[in-house]
């Protein structure tokens, strides 16, 4: 549940950052660096046409530039189909959601909206716990994963998972060999050295053993 859910922010956070990207690029592109998604959270589902055909619901906040170069940070909300629904201006002083053009008469998804929680399931914060997961199974710091490039870091997993695989296999192998003494062990219990091997002659006498 928790990876799907992961798996899902961060796309909708990559198809933002491409309208952002493409918005910027053709208008202003100075403003890239300034206008970029800061997080992404979860917040539940809402019932978008009445229709009982509930739709999750996931706030982006952003940061921006407003027309005098002020630094603002917006809020907006988007379905699980990438459909804006609603935005928040979090520089003026109407601190509620505002409907998208197209739900704009629709009362029942204002009051939905401006009812889901301020605080969702945070991509900035899965990813974070992800890290300190990787962290702990490689045995390395969290600093250290953040120095490192992906391919240094899958290259270090990767030798962690060699390194486990070659554990539990000699670990395999102890248990064949300790079975295998076993299976010997049996079968000498299974030898009667009393059996007699011709008329004069025992298999213990035969092998020089004393059977006494």
């Amino acid at each position: 549940m928790e990876e799907e859910l992961l798996k899902q922010l961060r796309a909708i956070k990559s198809q933002r950052e491409l309208e952002i990207y493409i918005s910027e690029n053709e208008k202003n592109p100075k403003v890239l660096d300034e206008h970029f998604v800061v997080d992404i959270e979860y917040l539940g589902e809402i019932d978008l046409e009445n229709e009982e055909n509930l739709k999750k619901v996931f706030k982006i906040i952003e940061q921006d530039v407003n027309k005098t170069g002020e630094i603002i940070f917006v809020e907006k909300y988007y379905t699980e189909d990438f459909e804006l629904i609603g935005g928040n201006n979090q520089s003026d002083k109407y601190n509620y959601i505002i409907l998208s053009i197209e739900y704009n008469d629709n009362e029942k998804l204002f009051e939905d909206l401006n009812s889901l929680p301020d605080k969702g399931i945070s991509l900035k914060e899965l990813e974070e716990k992800q890290l300190k997961e990787i962290a702990k199974a490689i045995g390395i710091s969290e600093e250290e994963i953040d120095s490192m490039s992906e391919m240094d870091l899958a290259q270090k997993i990767e030798e962690k998972e060699e390194s486990k695989g070659t554990e539990e296999k000699e670990e395999e192998e102890k248990e064949i060999n300790q079975e295998e003494v076993k299976q010997i062990s049996n079968q000498k219990q299974e030898i009667n050295l009393n059996t007699k091997v011709d008329d004069k002659k025992t298999l213990g006498q035969a092998l020089d053993l004393d059977t006494s």
